[in-house]
């Protein structure tokens, strides 16, 4: 399966501190002051990376939604 070229995986970021809002007007760029990881959410990404990195998972393209 993860041969294949034409599989799509949808991940989505890490779990955020709810007790933290967003502010307002942040530019998409600001990752600062956004949706603000907590550590096992920190944690939770570098895992996933690790997995793709180990099964030889090489994104063709990455696309980021908001």
């Amino acid at each position: 399966m993860f041969t294949r070229d034409n599989i799509v995986y949808l991940v989505r970021h890490g779990p955020t501190d709810w007790s933290r809002l967003d502010e307002r007007n942040v530019a998409p760029t600001d990752c600062e002051n956004q949706r603000v990881m907590v550590d096992d959410g920190h944690t939770s990404v570098g895992d996933i990376g690790a997995s793709f990195a180990s099964n030889g998972i090489i994104p063709a393209r990455i696309d980021v939604r908001e």
